[in-house]
Formats: C-alpha cells, sequence, structure tokens
C-alpha cells in the first residue's frame, strides 16, 4: 500500500484519537501531522503484527507524550483509547460476519432437510385403527422424517366386472429430515357399513413391497 493511501484512510482516526486525548484541535492538527512523517520515515519497520491502525495511533500517543513534555504539562491518557478507535468500516465488516455466519447456518438447514433418502420397512409402518363408524389404514414414518412419493390409484373389480374397491400404490418413496419431533402419517378412510367396497395400500421399497388391506 503506497504511504498517500495510508495517509488518505487513517489521518481522520488519528486525528480523533489525539484530539479526544488533547481537548484541542491545534494540538491534534499538529500531533497527527508529526505522526504521520514519523510513520513514513519508519514504515519499514512495520511488520503487519497489530492493525495498521492501532501502529499509527501509538506513534501518536508517543509523540503526544513527547510534546507534554517538552510543554511542562501534564495530561491522563487512557491507554484504552486505543482500542476504542471507532474504524469506519467496523459495522460494514461486522454486517458481512453476520451475514457469513446466517449463510452458513442457513446452509446446514437446507443440506439437512435437502437431501432425500430411499425408504425402507424399517422405517415406515402399515396399520388399521377404527374410530366411530369409519375404519383407517395408517402409513406412519419415523419422527423427524417426511415422506414424498408417487401414487397410483386403480379400481378393484369382482368376478362380475363391478368394481368392489380400490388399490392405491404408492412407489419412489423418498424421506427427508425435519425437526419435527412427531412421527409422521397419512390415513385413507373408509365406513365399516359399506358393503363389497374395501381399500387395499400397496407400497413399492427397494428392498420389500408391503401391502394391507381392510377387507375381511
Amino acid at each position: 500500500m503506497e504511504f498517500e493511501q495510508i495517509y488518505n484512510i487513517y489521518f481522520k482516526s488519528v486525528y480523533r484519537y489525539i484530539r479526544k486525548l488533547s481537548g484541542d484541535e491545534h494540538i491534534a492538527e499538529e500531533i497527527t501531522s508529526e505522526t504521520f512523517l514519523k510513520a513514513m520515515k519508519s514504515i519499514g519497520d512495520f511488520r503487519g503484527e497489530c492493525d495498521m491502525r492501532v501502529w499509527l495511533c501509538q506513534i501518536a500517543k508517543n509523540t503526544y507524550y513527547s510534546y507534554l513534555k517538552k510543554s511542562h504539562r501534564t495530561a491522563s491518557v487512557d491507554e484504552t483509547e486505543l482500542q476504542n478507535i471507532v474504524d469506519p468500516n467496523a459495522f460494514i465488516k461486522i454486517v458481512g460476519v453476520v451475514c457469513l455466519v446466517f449463510v452458513v447456518i442457513l446452509s446446514a438447514i437446507l443440506l439437512y432437510i435437502g437431501i432425500s433418502y430411499p425408504v425402507t420397512k424399517d422405517s415406515i409402518s402399515l396399520s388399521t385403527k377404527t374410530e366411530g363408524d369409519y375404519a383407517y389404514i395408517l402409513l406412519e414414518a419415523e419422527a423427524g422424517k417426511s415422506l414424498s412419493f408417487d401414487s397410483k390409484t386403480e379400481d378393484i373389480l369382482n368376478d362380475n366386472n363391478e368394481v368392489c374397491g380400490q388399490r392405491i400404490t404408492l412407489y419412489n418413496l423418498q424421506y427427508h429430515n425435519n425437526f419435527s419431533k412427531n412421527a409422521g402419517s397419512m390415513s385413507w378412510g373408509y365406513p365399516l357399513n359399506a358393503e363389497n367396497q374395501y381399500i387395499e395400500v400397496i407400497v413399492e421399497l427397494e428392498d420389500d413391497t408391503l401391502q394391507i388391506s381392510s377387507a375381511k
């Protein structure tokens, strides 16, 4: 970085620092000018072990001390001021870090819920239950899993070629992670008093085929 750039970037920070220490604009201007003269002569000694702004303000502080000794004056200098110098880009840097953290967290969440896995017979179950005048076929998945699948529905015909029920076939089953603590489920219901009508559910998996029917 050219010294002219260093001067343009850090002049205001050094000036504000000395202005706050001395409480005098003229002294601040004088000390700041002398600081950059010293810095220009010793720039080769700067190894980047600290922030450039802190290095310049350290020179300014020592220059101010020397000024006070020559003037036979005393002043209370707070050493923590070097750490409290306002960086004009500090807010932008903080926002950048916050945005980066947000992107990382969001990416991790999307990765967690976005990856799909094939469903196996150990990760789902088929069962029946009765509530009032209706019976249900239940398909349940593990807690923290959501299912996606393709399906087709076709009529079931009896020996007289009459419709006596419906066959529902599920295939291409995949599950995704989610953050729910409850088991995912879906159901198919039918009235108990329906004669010659039943539902059959077939689940085609990579490792097996599950089948359940409401027929007696």
